[in-house]
């Protein structure tokens, strides 16, 4: 092999390594509801849950702005468990010792049970929702609709 060649696989590779660990914070670190009991054990951390549907535009311009930017995703990744929670999912879900279900409202249209508990603020509930959870699972704070990055920002962790 020439010295040329050589010198590229190098840069190649050197490249590679470094791009990795710069890579994995160019995004929010998302957790499932099932890992949550052994990493607030082995860590505690308050939990962010984001309450979202696939149909929902807002919902979608909050994943796409502000879980996208630098700090936030700096802030979740070092100071919370954050979670995704797809309101319409079918699944059964457990969290805190519970089992949620999906409740059918029609013809293909329903909540899961844990996202209307989670997110129901005077009756109604509303999407997105950003759930601030403490480390024991309390509801700390319930942020409704478009959330900026400056107010993921102001969520203080006491």
């Amino acid at each position: 092999m020439t010295m040329k060649l050589h010198l590229i696989i190098f840069i190649c590779i050197l490249t590679g390594f470094l791009a990795g660990p710069v890579m994995s914070q160019d995004a929010v670190q998302w957790t499932s509801l099932d890992s949550l009991p052994k990493l607030v054990e082995k860590e505690p951390r308050p939990i962010l849950i984001f309450i979202h549907t696939d149909w929902c535009k807002v919902c979608a311009m909050q994943e796409k702005t502000t879980f996208h930017d630098e700090q936030v995703i700096k802030k979740l990744n070092q100071a919370f468990y954050a979670v995704k929670l797809n309101a319409e999912t079918k699944e059964d879900l457990q969290f805190a010792n519970r089992t949620y279900h999906y409740k059918s409202t029609g013809n293909d249209t329903g909540i899961h049970e844990l996202a209307e508990i989670l997110a129901i603020r005077m009756g109604m509930v509303s999407y997105p929702t950003t759930v601030i959870l403490s480390p024991q699972f309390e509801l700390r704070e319930k942020l409704i609709g478009l959330q900026s990055a400056q107010d993921i920002l102001d969520v203080t962790l006491e």
